[in-house]
């Protein structure tokens, strides 16, 4: 076996490692920006931000990967009309 033998060998092990890392990440969407948020080992109560938008994050379910905002966050007023009656 020469070193081009190797070295490709290397290369397709390395491509099939990370196709099984890659299959193992769970998948949601940003409830704000709708934007695909990956987790490698996601766990309930974990905090995670969105790449796109910005938005600070809660895992609130593992299977299926869930996310929203995290319990008594502050939403800046967006919520304030609905206290008024």
């Amino acid at each position: 076996m020469g070193t081009a033998d190797f070295d490709s060998w290397n290369d397709s092990e390395f491509d099939r490692t990370r196709e099984r890392r890659l299959a193992r990440m769970a998948r949601a969407h940003c409830p704000d920006c709708d934007a695909s948020i990956t987790v490698n080992r996601p766990r309930i109560g974990a905090e995670v931000i969105c790449r796109e938008c910005g938005a600070n994050l809660e895992i609130v379910s593992v299977e299926p990967l869930e996310v929203d905002h995290p319990y008594g966050a502050d939403f800046g007023g967006e919520y304030d009309d609905y206290d008024e009656y």
